[in-house]
């Protein structure tokens, strides 16, 4: 998530102002109250993701259920 953000940033596109070195500090803090979000986006992210839990790909999820893969799928 924090590549991302570096990415956008570098193509003009700022999609976290709480991210380091996009805003002041104090002006940050200012704007995290004002939208009520004290925590990077790439924190808000990845502590979603915490609470799923283990993800596999889906490959491995067709072979544990035993369904048809998706290379056999499409060919």
């Amino acid at each position: 998530m924090t590549e991302i953000s570096i990415i956008s940033r570098a193509l003009g596109i700022e999609i976290d102002p709480l991210e380091p070195g996009v805003l002041e500090p104090l002006e940050a803090d200012k704007y995290a109250a004002a939208i009520g979000r004290q925590e990077r986006l790439a924190d808000v992210f990845l502590n979603r993701v915490k609470d799923i839990g283990p993800i596999t790909t889906s490959m491995r999820t067709d072979v544990q259920n035993k369904s048809p893969g998706e290379v056999d799928v499409r060919i």
